[in-house]
Order: structure tokens, then C-alpha cells, then sequence
């Protein structure tokens, strides 16, 4: 993080690093008394429940450490529409030199070229209104909270041949990225987002848990991730020869 953060000439908006010490703030142990909340589904796409089983253990055994964590009923469902309106645009921006060629590219990113292509001016104002109401949204979260711990995935790791989930939790995915929604609605806040491991199922697979703080508190989520992986004791994935 140190490497990547502070000011870059071409950036036009970048957050000031001085005095921050992000090594020292993993360090840290997270204060008595933070106060956590825990929503398995934010995105309201279903969960595997064994996923859902390692990443409740891992986070309730934080209050161990002092910290106060409560369940919470937190739907971020109706920003997930947004993402797609932006990143359909962001993608049209980076790939208006291909548009004379798009049959000939990969059938995910000439779909993402189309959908962008397709959307009218109203679409990307529904999206930027959105995300101005998520961003609203989380202010007001983090007034009553300190963070927020949530599955990073809804489904355990699958075969590298299959291009995404269909199914989580048995409900049938709308398209090949929603499965990834408990984390891209985090994406369109710029909120501070930590992903660590939370240990096991009971295949052996490895379940991840997001730690998402109050804007511009990167310490505090570096903190708490720190005290995650202490609290999940992951161990090392065997090595071959």
C-alpha cells in the first residue's frame, strides 16, 4: 500500500500520505469496544451456507478481542444495476479503438463493448445517482459503526475451467459477474476494503472475509484485517515438488 499510495503526476486525484504508517497500523490490535457489524449478503445474491458458516465463526470471534459485533440486515441490492451502467461505460472508454473488430474479441469483453454501446445518457445518470445514494448510505452506516465484515465470495473456489458460478445458493446468476457483487457494490463507493482469509470448509477450501471501513481510514481496516487472520490461524497451502 505504501508503495502505490501518495502522490502520481498524471493522477488528478490523489489523498496526501504523509505521516500515515500502514505497517504500523496492521500492527496495531483493533481498540476495545469497536463496534462490527456482520451481514452475510449485502448484495442480496444468495450465499453458500458453508461459506457463510467460516465467515460468521471468524468474525463473532472478534468480540474475544473486546470488540462489540452485531449482526445487521444491510441490502445493497439496488446499487448492483449501477455498477453495471458505470463499468459498461468505463469499459466503452478503454475499448472505442476495438469497436471495429468486436466480433473477433472474447465473447465477455465484446459483451461488456455492446452493453456499454447500447446504454443511453439516462443509464449512466440512474448510475451516477445511485451511487451517489450508496455513498449517502455508508455515511450513515459508518455513523453507527466502526466497520463492516461481509464474505468476500457467496461460493466456494470452483474449477479455473468454468467461467463463473451459474448458480449461488441455488438462485441462478443474471450474468457472468453477478457473483461477484459483494464486492463490486464496495467498489463504486472508494470506501477502504480489506480482503483476508477466514479459514476453512469443510472441503478444505479456502472462505475470504471483506473488511470495509469510513472513507480514508485505511489504518483502521488494515488493523482489524490483521487481527482477522490471527483469529481464522490459516494455515499454509502444501507446496508440490
Amino acid at each position: 500500500l505504501l508503495a502505490v499510495a501518495g502522490p502520481h503526476p498524471p493522477e488528478p486525484v490523489v489523498v496526501p500520505v504523509d505521516g500515515r504508517d500502514f505497517p504500523a497500523a496492521s500492527a496495531a490490535a483493533p481498540r476495545p469496544g469497536l463496534r462490527i457489524a456482520y451481514c452475510a449478503d449485502v448484495a442480496r445474491i444468495g450465499i453458500d451456507p458453508e461459506v457463510e458458516r467460516v465467515a460468521r465463526i471468524s468474525a463473532f470471534a472478534l468480540r474475544d478481542l473486546g470488540c462489540t459485533v452485531e449482526e445487521v440486515d444491510l441490502d445493497l441490492s439496488a446499487h448492483r444495476r449501477a455498477f453495471m451502467q458505470l463499468r459498461g461505460q468505463f469499459v466503452l472508454n478503454g475499448g472505442l479503438d476495438m469497436l471495429d473488430r468486436v466480433d473477433r474479441l472474447g465473447a465477455n469483453f465484446a459483451g461488456n463493448l455492446r452493453f456499454g454501446l447500447a446504454q443511453s445518457p439516462r443509464d449512466l445518470a440512474e448510475g451516477e445517482r445511485s451511487r451517489a445514494r450508496l455513498l449517502a448510505a455508508m455515511a450513515a452506516f459508518f455513523a453507527r459503526h466502526d466497520r463492516l465484515l461481509t464474505p468476500c465470495a457467496p461460493v466456494p473456489p470452483f474449477p479455473v475451467e468454468q467461467n463463473y458460478p451459474e448458480r449461488v445458493g441455488g438462485r441462478k446468476m443474471e450474468t457472468y459477474v453477478d457473483w461477484l457483487a459483494p464486492t463490486f457494490v464496495f467498489s463504486l463507493t472508494g470506501l477502504p476494503v480489506l480482503c483476508v482469509p477466514a479459514g476453512l470448509d469443510r472441503s478444505g477450501l479456502p472462505v475470504g472475509l471483506q473488511v470495509v471501513g469510513p472513507r480514508w481510514n485505511e489504518e483502521g481496516v488494515l488493523s482489524l484485517g490483521a487481527a482477522l487472520e490471527r483469529v481464522a490461524a490459516m494455515p499454509a497451502p502444501p507446496f508440490g515438488d
